[in-house]
């Protein structure tokens, strides 16, 4: 299998270790670095490619390193295609891997001996997708999101014959998101001056004069100039 790693200044030990344990297993890897120690190296870019490389060559896997491997699951995350998942036990290389079919693994080389760190990955990339048709649909939900950023309800809450359908039925209709609400209008002595939003969100209040738009008097807090 190929497999892309990335690391920061805490995790370039353990990547070490990891490459050339996997090198070791007959895994194809490529390391985007950091290539030396360097304390203030920021795992962003390293990791990003490694998730970017992943993302381009499907049936590869990432594995990015950190000091817990939040910030780095983060990162990864950001790359499309990619599903990341923070692994700090065998079961959390075992379930992902079962039900999300992730791309990427993120681990953390602060929280666990390097042997543990070699036997959960071991887990994660040993681990079949399970081909459940209830992870199946939540995958698909996933990509359907990230496509057109909107996500379709889960069947269930569809099916009236369900607790769940009939909850959902029950529900009122969601209401229409508004556009922030208008200020009131505020009359002053001998006009009425309508509300109009102002570029910048400044406290003046457009005048129409003369052909000409002048500032009013600030807001007070009941919303009327002074």
């Amino acid at each position: 299998m190929r497999v892309y790693l990335g690391s920061d200044h805490a995790g370039f030990e353990l990547k070490s270790v990891l490459a050339s344990w996997l090198t070791s297993a007959g895994h194809e890897v490529t390391d985007f670095g950091p290539a030396s120690y360097h304390e203030g190296d920021d795992y962003p870019p390293y990791v990003m490619r490694a998730a970017a490389a992943t993302a381009a060559d499907p049936g590869s896997i990432g594995i990015v390193i950190g000091g817990s491997g939040n910030g780095e699951q983060i990162a990864a995350n950001k790359i499309a295609g990619i599903r990341a998942a923070l692994v700090w036990s065998e079961e959390t290389a075992r379930w992902p891997a079962c039900t999300t079919t992730p791309t990427c693994c993120s681990l953390g080389a602060r929280m666990h001996p390097a042997a543990d760190a070699i036997t959960f990955t071991q887990v994660f990339l040993a681990t079949p997708f399970s081909g459940e048709a209830r992870h199946v649909r939540r995958l698909e939900m996933i990509t359907d999101y990230e496509r057109s950023g909107t996500c379709r309800r889960s069947p269930a809450r569809n099916d009236a014959s369900t607790p769940a359908g009939r909850a959902c039925a029950a529900q009122p209709p969601a209401r229409p998101r508004l556009p922030p609400a208008a200020v009131p209008v505020c009359r002053g002595p001998g006009r009425a001056r309508s509300p109009r939003p102002w570029p910048g969100g400044k406290a003046e209040w457009p005048l129409r004069r003369r052909g000409r738009v002048a500032a009013a008097a600030p807001r007070t807090a009941s919303g009327c100039g002074r």
